[in-house]
This record gives C-alpha cells, structure tokens and sequence, in this order.
C-alpha cells in the first residue's frame, strides 16, 4: 500500500497504527457520520424485522451501566418522565464473543444500603473479576460516549431457565435494536482481550519509509496492508454458531482483530488503516446537510467494491430488506450450518434471533400468509416460482401411478398440470401438508467429506442426536440447502401426524400401598392432526421449543430398497475419489447400480445397540417415502422426490416395532422405453403405510449413567464427572445438560471423552485424553451395556453383546489401571454395574442398580408396569457406592436389597 503526506499530494492514504493504543477519535469519526448521515441505520425501516416492538418489552430485558457495574432493568429506563411524557429511549452497545471453556464468574447479588430506600430489593452487579474481554469491552464503550451495555452471560439470567429462553428468542430485538455491537473477532476466549484497548497489544504495522530526506520526513511511505476480511472470515468467532446471529442482525458493527479495527454500517465500511475520499452517490451513501464539509470525513471512508474479488467490499452482508420474504430463510439455515456449536442441543436456541425476525415480520400464519418453524423447519407461504406469475397454483396426484401414466405432449407454459394425471388443485395458502412436505424435502450433500483423509475422522459426527432426523437442525457436516420444487406436484395420499410423549403418570387404579418408587407407570402419546390442529402443534413446539419429544408419522407412498456397500480403489493415487466406496442400489430393479453419494456410517446400524458395520456384500434394507414429483412441460420422464430411511427396530408396548430414520433426500428417475418387460411392473414396487420416524430425547439422558452423574455433580463440587460416550456428540449434550440438569444448578463439573468400548484405538485414545487432562483417576464405572432384542437370537448378536458387556468392560479397566493407581482419593474405587471380580489392590465394587425404566430395551413404559423403578433411583443407589458409602462390602455386588447373595 502506497501512502503519501497530505502535503505532497492526494491519493490512496494509509494510517499509522499503534499496536497500544485505538484511534477512538476515528471510531467516533465513523458514528459521527452514519448517525449524521445514515437515514437507512437508524430508520423504522431498519427495524422492520422485529415489528416494531422495543427491547424495553421484552420481559426481563436488562443491561449493564458502565457507570456503576450494576445490572438494571432496560424498562426501568425507558419509562415516562415526572411529567407524565415519555422519556428517550437509551441507547445501548451489545457485545458478540467467543464464550470460551469452562465456568465463569456470574453477576453478584446485592442489597442497597440501609435507608436508600422503602423497597429493599435484591440487585445484580458485576463480579469483581472479569475477563479480560469483558473490561476492555466496557472501557470502549464509555470511551465512545455510551453507558449501557449488554452481555449475554451477565444479563442473561443462567439460573432461570424460562426466563433464559424467552431472552434467546429474542435475541434478533436485542442485537437489532443496539445502536452499535462490539465484535471480539481476535482470541479464542474471553480471556483474550480486545487488541490495542489495554493489556492485549496488536501486530506490529510494517512500514517502510521512502525518500523522506527529500521532502523533510514527509516523504512517501510503504505500509504492509493486510485487509480485514481475512483476519475476521479465519477468526475463531467466525466459527462459531452463536456469533452467527450477533454478526448478522447488527446494524452497526466494530470488530477488534489482531491487526485493525474495523467498522461496517448498512451504508459504509472502513477500517483503521485505509483512508480514501467518500464517493458521491449511492455507494457512499447519503450524507445529510447538516455534514457540510464532506472533506473532513476524507480520512474515515474505505472504497467501497463490492468486487468480491478485490476483497475490499463489505464483509458483512449488505442491509437485510428480505425479511418478509420466508424463501431467504434457507440461505440462513445453509449459512449457520457451516458453524460450529460446542453443543448440539444449542442448535435452535443459536438461531432463535434470525427466526423470530421472520415470524414477527410474517405474522399472520393461521391464515396462510405467515411464516411458523417447527423444529427449525419452515412452514411459509409458497412462493412464486421462475417465469410464474404472482398468483401460485398447487397440485397433487397419486404418485404411486405417476411413472404409468405420465405422458408429457403439453408444449409450453410449464405451470400447467399433465393432462394425463389425474390432477387435483389444493388452496395454496391453507395446504399446511405440503407446506411441511417442502421443507422435509430439504437436500443434504456430503460431497466435501466424501475423501479418503475425512470420512474416517468425521465417522461419529453426522448425526445431532438430541433432534430429529427429519429436520436440518439434527444433522452436521453435510451442506443443508432447498430443494426448490417448481413443479409442485405433491402425492395426494400424504397424511401428516405428530405425536407427542406425555409425562408418565400412575394409573388412578394403582393399588395405594405400593410406594411411589413401585407405583406402576404407563407413558402415554398423543397424536395430533397436522391440518386440524395445527396451532396447538406449534403452539406446543414454541413453548416447549425442542424440548417436548414429538414424533413424526407420515402415511403415503414407500418403495422399498436395497444397498450395497462397494469398496474404493485404496491404491488408486491419481483419481483420489476412486479411493472411497459407495452405496449401490441392489432393488428395486429399474434403479440397480445407482451410486448413492452419502458416508457410510448413515446406512450401517452402528449408532444402535448391537449395531455393526456391514460387509461388503451383505445388503441392507432402506425405504423410500415419495413425497412430490417433477413434471415439466417438453420432457418424456418426471422424477420423484422421495427421503430415503433407514429402518430401526424399537419396543413398543413391550413388542418390537420398525421405526425409521431420515438418511438422504434422492430423486428416482424412470426411462418407461428402457424398461425392461421382466421386471416387476412399476405398480407392484409401491404401496401406501405408515412411516413413525424416531424422535430422540433431547441429550438422550436416560439411562442410569447418567442419573448417577447427576446425582454426583448435585451432591458436591469435589466432583467432576468424565463421561464416556461412543458418539461424542450425545456425550457433549449430556455434560452440558447435566450443569443444569432438572433446573438445579450443579455444584460439580462434567465434561466428555469420546470412547467406544469395542475399539481398542478409541480406549487407548480415551485412556491418553484422560491422562492429558487430568493425569489421573478416582473412580472407574463401566457402565457400557447392550442386548439383542432379535428373535431368536442369532450367533453373531450373542457374540456382540459379549464383546461389549464383558470384553469391553475388561479392556477398559485395564486401560484406565495406570490412572487409578494415581488416584488422589484413596482407595481408588473400580465400579462395575452387577458385576463381581477380584480386588487387586483397590476397591472393587459391584453396583445393581435394579430394574429401571430407561430406553435400554427401547420400551419404558412397559418396563414401568412390571415395577421398574425410575432412572433416578438407581442412579442414587450406585452414586452410594461412587461416594464410599458401601466400602466395607468391596468384592461383593450391592443390590436393591443389600448385599446380592450370588
């Protein structure tokens, strides 16, 4: 970067930076003009996205006075003057961030002095320490002239869970309505700092100064320009999930990285470094009058190119004006995707901002113009396609005889039905049925990870256990985008229900001398029509979020299949693609040989009990549920969309029953002139059923294993919990629920290690994290434990079970016997769940937790009727034995009625 003294000359300008000190004066320059000159950054349209409705009504809305350190009420200082008018709204700054690991140092209760007041009322201030973050942020606030600010970890209320959840589902309002939001793009945790602000010094500026001799030291200098867009895009904060939102509803942002500040508007950008003249016109915005000398400014204006190329353009998108337009929210979804959560169940909460700016802005769902989400998924208005008209057109026939007696002679206009199918035209606006059917029929690419150096690392991080399969919000690693259906051609035989788990009760028959923890239980499920009703099923999804289990039945049309894995090339080095295998349709017969682009893990039954990779030529069976076709005017063959499912069996009211799992959305194509006469005829391949697809507990806490780890991290803060989970992302979920597990606070701590007790490199690799951490271990519990639940039990399901019961077991202990001998807390104490072995030279206990109703066998409901005890019980009984409550019977197995005589 070229840079000149004013003096010699005009020019592209470079300013000197100081790696200790920020340009305040230029930071002001920067809101001076936007808030002078920026009708768009400051208008009612601006906050459109919100209807209209303040921060000061929010319930519970407060912020930080900067002044004081004190947490007040946002409407407490918004409300009307001693004359009965009302008073200016304040301003304030919020802050985006990394949150970081570990525990921090919440707000501090206080009572004002005696005497200040008639009310004596509990407040909230700041803890003495803060994060280095934190206390810079605060001095950048008052530096700039501004008094209040908002912090999601102190005016967030952490201990009051519905009070926490209705301030997520506003954050759009909050970070919306700020009038400028602090971005710590430079570290990777609050303890970082905002570089150039106090401690945290920034990246030296390398300048070089040319023939300064000549021209009395104001000669032309070199500086080294790094631009913004990359220190911000590689950041840590980038990254994030939770920042998506922050970075992208502010209306005005001023990001700290290592190098620079940097300030972008809904009109302008700059950073501290690049200084150019403000252009005329549209792309340096609107300068008001009362700006009269345009040149003062000459020094505070970056270029504007929105040449993505240059990378001098806006890093962050332009104004948001699509809000009332629901087909953007997809581009929303794709984009947050690519985020990371350091927790899966935070996955709606972290975009709860940009959902709500959608529904405030379409309102009116219940009469088919509004915009709702249901487990993330949108259920909006369907919009007018290409070369359509405003007015849209929906159709439905029966797909299962689509390929029969698609004839497609109709030239023209594409937007016509096929005078060949039987067509029926539904009310676009009150059909909610395809309105959930469109988003169902969402696409998932796997293309990126789909090479040799990723599939293996990424194998356990597909799924988003705590979500259903058939929303976007319950996969990871895959590219999430629309499927846009501009044919519109749905099946008319699609029936949607949702049903829901209800809390387990005692049957009002129950025998009154049973105790509470013998009464027997029955689960119960209420099944709701989609169409019918509706808004209570949405009513239900807001106020209970994710929370409330909800499972999916789905009635239409299936085809059934069959795959095949097929090895790659592993020696293949010139075409790497090669290298990876492939599922390969075996049935139906029109669609053999098809490759089916998606990792193996998604079709293998590893994530089941009992589950195990296939082999090469061992079949597995998938289901095809069709849910629209395209038809399109001047092509012999449609195709039909369908979801492709995996079936997983679970018990039911004590039976067995298939259930399934979204896997991939595919399309099924037909060539009727190469279909082959011996095959089965198309009309025999489908059939109508039912689809029930598996809905998953949020953190799938249901076992014992967990109920003892709650009940130690409650008990005591001695205690941090490890806890061993073959899908990392279900362990992450659990440590994360178990800090507030049942709405208690825990005094312990937890965290995770991924471990698979039937993989040998997993123990080992689980056994060195350990070490790395902590470098030793207290307690070990091997809780690990599958059945077969096939009838009858096949070879090959004995030997599993054996291999993870008793092997796995055995393999872990032995790893983990280093650790113990370095306990710190002796004994050490070694815990197996009704197990018996021999001390040898520590404590070995065998823990029974009884017959409890978990999800073990899949059926707890019928565990329940034959006098199954809660989760919560056993949990109790074998935390006992954790604590030291039962050393004195070491080498024996300590049941629900004492000592086991076996």
């Amino acid at each position: 970067m070229l840079t000149r003294a004013r003096e010699t000359g005009g020019g592209i300008l470079a300013r000197k930076l100081f790696p200790d000190k920020v340009n305040y004066r230029l930071i002001g320059e920067w809101l001076q003009l936007c808030r002078s000159g920026h009708v768009r950054c400051d208008s009612r349209e601006a906050d459109e996205g919100d209807g209209g409705v303040g921060t000061g009504q929010i319930p519970g809305f407060q912020v930080i006075d900067c002044t004081t350190g004190n947490i007040v009420s946002f409407a407490s200082l918004s409300g009307g003057t001693s004359c009965g008018e009302q008073s200016q709204t304040p301003e304030y700054v919020t802050l985006s961030y990394v949150w970081g690991q570990g525990p921090f140092e919440g707000p501090v209760k206080i009572k004002p002095p005696p005497g200040s007041g008639i009310r004596q009322q509990q407040r909230l201030s700041l803890p003495d320490s803060l994060p280095l973050t934190i206390s810079d942020t605060i001095q950048v606030v008052q530096r700039l002239g501004y008094r209040y600010l908002w912090i999601d970890r102190y005016c967030i209320p952490q201990d009051d869970l519905p009070a926490k959840q209705i301030q997520i589902e506003n954050m759009g309002r909050i970070y919306s309505r700020s009038v400028l939001t602090i971005i710590a793009a430079a570290g990777e945790g609050p303890e970082y700092g905002l570089p150039g602000v106090s401690e945290r010094r920034r990246a030296e500026q390398l300048t070089v100064q040319v023939d300064a001799a000549q021209h009395e030291g104001k000669g032309i200098s070199l500086v080294l320009y790094e631009r913004p867009r990359a220190a911000i895009t590689n950041s840590k904060w980038h990254t994030r999930g939770w920042t998506y939102q922050e970075g992208l509803l502010s209306r005005r942002r001023l990001v700290f990285t290592d190098q620079m500040v940097y300030f972008q508007c809904y009109e302008m950008h700059g950073d501290e470094v690049l200084s150019l003249p403000i252009p005329d016109g549209p792309s340096g915005g609107h300068v008001s009058d009362d700006v009269k000398d345009k040149d003062k400014f000459d020094e505070i204006r970056c270029l504007s190119l929105d040449d993505q190329e240059s990378n001098f353009g806006f890093i962050f998108p332009r104004r948001m004006t699509d809000w009332s337009n629901p087909d953007t929210v997809w581009d929303r979804i794709k984009e947050f995707c690519q985020r990371e959560l350091s927790f899966d169940a935070d996955t709606l909460d972290a975009v709860a901002g940009i959902f709500g700016m959608y529904t405030a802005e379409n309102p009116s769902k219940h009469q088919g113009d509004g915009t709702s989400f249901f487990y993330g998924m949108p259920i909006a208005p369907f919009q007018p396609e290409r070369n359509e008209s405003n007015q849209q057109r929906l159709w439905t026939c029966e797909l299962r005889t689509f390929w029969e007696t698609y004839e497609n002679n109709v030239p023209g206009n594409n937007t016509d039905p096929i005078p060949k199918l039987e067509v029926e035209e539904v009310d676009v606006k009150t059909s909610l049925t395809y309105k959930l059917v469109e988003s169902l029929l969402w696409t998932d690419s796997w293309y990126h990870v789909l090479k040799p150096d990723k599939i293996q690392q990424l194998s356990q991080q597909f799924r988003r256990p705590v979500f259903p399969s058939w929303t976007w919000a319950g996969w990871k690693t895959c590219i999430v985008e629309r499927d846009r259906l501009f044919s519109k051609m749905f099946d008319s035989r699609t029936k949607i229900h949702v049903e829901y788990e209800l809390e387990a009760a005692s049957p009002a028959s129950s025998s009154p001398g049973l105790t509470h923890a013998h009464a027997q239980k029955a689960t119960k499920w209420r099944r709701l029509d989609w169409e019918r009703e509706n808004e209570e099923i949405l009513e239900l999804a807001r106020n209970g979020a994710y929370k409330i289990p909800a499972r999916l039945v789905i009635r239409g049309t299936v085809l059934d299949m069959r795959l095949k894995w097929r090895g790659g090339e592993e020696n293949n080095e010139e075409l790497w693609w090669r290298k990876v295998g492939k599922w390969t349709v075996t049935w139906p017969e029109f669609m053999e040989g098809k490759e089916i682009d998606v990792p193996r893990g998604l079709l293998d039954d590893t994530s089941e009990p009992g589950g195990r990779i296939s082999k090469g030529e061992e079949e597995v069976q998938a289901l095809a549920l069709i849910l629209a076709g395209r038809a399109y005017s001047g092509e012999a063959n449609g195709s039909l969309l369908a979801l492709m499912l995996r079936p997983v069996t679970r018990m039911l009211n004590g039976r067995s029953e298939t259930m399934y799992e979204r896997v991939h959305k595919m399309d099924l194509y037909v060539r009727k002139e190469e279909y082959k006469a011996e095959w089965t005829p198309l009309a025999g391949l489908f059939r109508e059923m039912e689809v029930r697809f598996i809905s998953t507990k949020a953190g799938a806490n249901q076992g014992i294993g967990y109920e003892t780890a709650k009940n130690l991290v409650q008990s005591s803060a001695d205690y941090h919990v490890i806890l061993g989970s073959r899908d990392s992302s279900k362990g992450e979920a659990a440590a994360q629920a178990l800090q507030q597990a049942d709405g208690v606070k825990a005094k312990g701590t937890a965290s995770s290690v991924s471990l698979d007790v039937t993989d040998e490199a997993s123990i080992a690799a689980a056994a060195e994290r350990v070490a790395a951490d902590f470098g030793r271990l207290d307690v070990l519990v091997n809780n690990a434990g599958i059945i077969s639940t096939a009838s009858p039990p096949t070879a090959q399901a004995l030997r599993r079970v054996l291999e993870t019961n008793v092997v796995g077991a055995l393999a872990v202990t032995e790893a983990f016997l280093d650790l113990l001998r370095k306990a710190e807390h002796k004994p050490p104490r070694l815990v197996f769940y009704s197990a018996r072995l021999k001390p040898e030279g520590f404590l070995v206990i065998g823990a029974d937790p009884g017959l409890c109703a978990t999800n073990f066998t899949g059926d707890a409901a019928s565990l329940r009727n034959r006098g199954a005890v809660e989760p919560a019980d056993g949990g109790d009984r074998v935390a006992a034995v954790i604590k030291g409550e039962k050393d004195a019977d070491a080498g024996r197995v300590i049941g629900v009625y004492g000592v086991s005589p076996w």
